[in-house]
């Protein structure tokens, strides 16, 4: 997107940018032998560390009068992308549009994908989540409230159970499936 012109087109619209360098892994966040990641959670570790670095990242930029637009290729950076967000502004609300819900904890993942555990994480379902090792600056900061799916049309069992039991406002490609 930002190779197609992006950042000129928003310019385009009147809006100020400033394109930041992406953050990518390097040694610094590769496995540490001394570091054992929960067999739950397939490269825990890494995740861990660079959603840190991220949320690092982001929060410099969450000023007053920014309005950070982070794209990204892995549903994992919301770890680090939405905590430095609301962090600096709590009264986020959050729009997820994905045909997942990504809201699996290391106990109900069938697979044990990062990827799909990213609002959980956000949500404080995770228990305990500064003991996962690359995840102890780590802080739950949204509520069920705070968050409605659109497009959602592939979910696992208990992701259906967590959308009900909170109440999540959500969408299906087809109809809306929340409470109100």
């Amino acid at each position: 997107m930002i190779e197609s012109g992006l950042p000129k087109l928003l310019g385009a619209l009147g809006w100020r940018t400033k394109l930041l360098p992406a953050i990518t892994t390097d040694a610094a966040f590769r496995q540490d032998n001394t570091v054992v990641n929960d067999p739950r959670m397939k490269n825990g570790f890494q995740v861990g560390r660079v959603s840190e670095a991220i949320r690092d990242h982001v929060l410099q930029e969450c000023k007053p009068d920014n309005f950070p637009l982070i794209l990204g290729g892995d549903h994992c950076i919301s770890i680090g992308t939405l905590s430095a967000i609301v962090s600096a502004r709590p009264k986020t609300k959050i729009v997820w549009v994905d045909a997942h819900a990504d809201i699996n904890t290391p106990d109900s993942s069938h697979s044990g994908n990062m990827h799909g555990m990213p609002v959980a994480f956000l949500m404080g379902l995770v228990k305990n989540p500064l003991s996962f090792p690359g995840f102890g600056w780590f802080k739950p900061l949204i509520k069920p409230s705070d968050i409605v799916y659109i497009g959602l049309r592939d979910l696992d069992d208990k992701e259906k159970v967590f959308i009900k039991e909170l109440n999540i406002k959500a969408f299906t490609v087809c109809l809306y499936i929340g409470v109100s």
